[in-house]
């Protein structure tokens, strides 16, 4: 189980480690540390579906000197980061999540703009180590990504094709704990190497 671990005050920037025999628990605690002796804030995971390998996903504060997001591979008992393979430079982004498909990697992550909402931005490589693109709306500017902040994206095997879903946050800054999630598919086209989400009042999943 790896997380965010921080104080009340936001000043430790740490990722926390503990494992368990079973996913349900009793889980011990190992560590909290600092990446590469870096700080980490908003912190995912990854898998390719390919190699098997997975990734840590986290921007490295707001400071001056940070503001950067971090992909880096763990080694194979998944317990430490191995290596850097790529920094999104000064970006000033947070909330990465990546989404794969046969041909590309697609990186959603969304601006600093505290509990509200903004227009998430993708990155596309054919390569996780890059080059990346230059970043894009996901969405229709006026929509603030249809009020939310990405979080993570499944990918769903289906019988006739594969579906990917973008699941971003909702936060009500008022009440943090009545904040929701919104579930929307994701269309993509590798041809043309764009990636946008699609509005659906209601959406019902055929696997």
């Amino acid at each position: 189980m790896h997380w965010h671990a921080d104080n009340s005050t936001y000043g430790w920037l740490l990722q926390g480690l503990a494992i368990s025999p079973n996913i349900t628990g009793p889980y011990t605690f190992l560590n909290a540390t600092a990446p590469f002796g870096n700080w980490s804030q908003d912190f995912g995971t990854f898998t390719d579906y390919k190699t098997q390998r997975s990734y840590a996903l986290y921007s490295n504060g707001d400071r001056k000197e940070a503001r950067d997001v971090y992909l880096a591979a763990y080694d194979d008992s998944k317990t430490e980061l191995a290596e850097i393979v790529h920094r999104f430079d000064k970006y000033d982004l947070e909330a990465p999540t990546i989404i794969q498909t046969d041909s590309s990697y697609y990186a959603l992550m969304s601006h600093k703009t505290g509990y509200r909402p903004n227009n998430v931005v993708a990155f596309r490589a054919n390569s996780l180590s890059g080059p990346w693109s230059q970043p894009f709306f996901v969405a229709p500017l006026g929509t603030r990504t249809y009020n939310s902040q990405s979080g993570f994206s499944l990918r769903i095997n289906g019988t006739k094709k594969t579906t990917w879903l973008y699941m971003g946050d909702q936060w009500d800054s008022n009440s943090l704990w009545e904040s929701r999630y919104i579930w929307l598919p994701v269309d993509i086209d590798d041809n043309k190497q764009t990636l946008k989400l699609e509005w659906y009042d209601i959406y019902d999943l055929d696997v």
